[in-house]
């Protein structure tokens, strides 16, 4: 049964990789069908369940280590979610993501690492400290036909944003597609970015410290639930993956 749990698990990161998974017109199981022409009556639900049954089972179902088959006419937790997912994974095909643009994140539904504000420092000694608490849900890099120039850690709205190091304030405020957002430059030079805040508890000009609260998480701008979008860039310049500065700083986001 768990050898069945890793093929089908295989199969579906498979085709998540090449692009997006829907089902075929001729699928009986399919609520939706796509054409070249795009997507007819739309519904989620089949992707949903399907998505959240393989978070189920990356959680550990069945955990209690028994390889062996379900005898003909039982059942059992995983195989009550296997059987579906088995027969919804041969109904699927596959489709690029430049075909079909559905605004769904497979991290809101598989879970995530939930992060704290921990404590690291840079190499000359500066405290450095993770900016909030809550569920890294996004990484950097490229992300629906843009690059996704931070990090994202989704948390309820309210949630304390911790400045990362000592320095200035540099904005706070009205952001374009952030809604509202404070920008810190460090001692080093470096600038942070927190982006989509509900309240902004400092102002330009401010001196803060490292761990210090500047502001909370919001789902202000375009953002489709609240969290923090955390950008780091070096020397003032180009935007670089914070998770791999935060491991620099001793910091580890996973």
């Amino acid at each position: 049964m768990l050898s069945r749990a890793g093929i089908t698990a295989t199969l579906l990161t498979t085709a998540l990789a090449a692009g997006v998974i829907a089902p075929p017109a001729t699928a009986q199981e399919a609520s939706f069908q796509v054409t070249e022409d795009g997507v007819t009556g739309a519904d989620l639900n089949d992707i949903v369940t399907l998505l959240t049954a393989v978070g189920k089972i990356a959680e550990g179902v069945n955990t209690a280590g028994d390889t062996t088959d379900t005898p003909s006419g039982g059942s059992s937790d995983l195989q009550i979610i296997l059987d579906p997912l088995t027969a919804l994974l041969d109904s699927l095909s596959i489709v690029s993501s430049e075909e079909l643009s559905l605004d769904l994140e497979l991290t809101d539904l598989i879970p995530a690492h939930r992060m704290s504000p921990v404590r690291g420092q840079t190499a000359d000694g500066a405290t450095v400290v993770f900016p909030t608490s809550g569920r890294f849900t996004s990484g950097y890099g490229a992300r629906w036909g843009a690059m996704h120039e931070g990090i994202d850690i989704a948390d309820p709205i309210g949630t304390p944003v911790l400045a990362v190091m000592d320095g200035e304030v540099i904005s706070a405020g009205g952001a374009n597609g952030f809604g509202k957002w404070v920008r810190l430059r460090h001692d080093d030079g470096s600038i942070s970015v927190y982006g989509h805040v509900h309240t902004i508890d400092v102002s330009v000009g401010q001196r803060v410290t490292a761990g210090e609260q500047i502001a909370t998480i919001g789902n202000e701008g375009r953002s489709t639930g609240p969290h923090l979008h955390f950008e780091i860039r070096p020397a003032g310049g180009s935007p670089v993956d914070p998770v791999d500065w935060f491991a620099e700083q001793g910091i580890d986001v996973y």
